[in-house]
């Protein structure tokens, strides 16, 4: 399966940034992509309130408050780009943060709950 999707860089001139809209061509494998639709398992969740964890834009979610529920300590970010707001929120929640992004040659912060690959998934 080739999925293409628009990556939005920042390029710095003279002291101004600007957006820079890059295709990015990714070429999956679907026995690998039907492994991972088979492992995510969807969870109902009733009795909570939603909270935004993250920017108030993109790079922030609304999600559940009570993620203690589910019985782990780990989260999974798919795609950083320059903004890990999301992954601070979870860290100062004393989550463990597994990072996935191959279009970055590294993170834009540094946390010692960050693990991060260069890797698309």
């Amino acid at each position: 399966m080739n999925i293409r999707y628009q990556r939005k860089l920042w390029m710095n001139v003279k002291g101004d940034r600007y957006p820079v809209d890059i295709p990015v061509d990714l070429n999956i494998d679907m026995d690998y992509h039907r492994e991972i639709h088979r492992l995510m398992k969807l969870k109902t969740v009733s009795d909570s309130e939603l909270i935004r964890v993250g920017n108030p834009n993109d790079g922030g979610y609304v999600m559940v408050d009570d993620c203690d529920a589910f019985g782990t300590k780990i989260a999974y970010s798919l795609g950083i780009s320059n903004d890990v707001s999301w992954d601070e929120g979870m860290a100062n929640k004393g989550y463990i943060i597994y990072m996935y992004d191959p279009t970055i040659p590294g993170l834009p912060k540094k946390r010692a709950e960050f693990r991060f690959f260069r890797k698309g998934i």
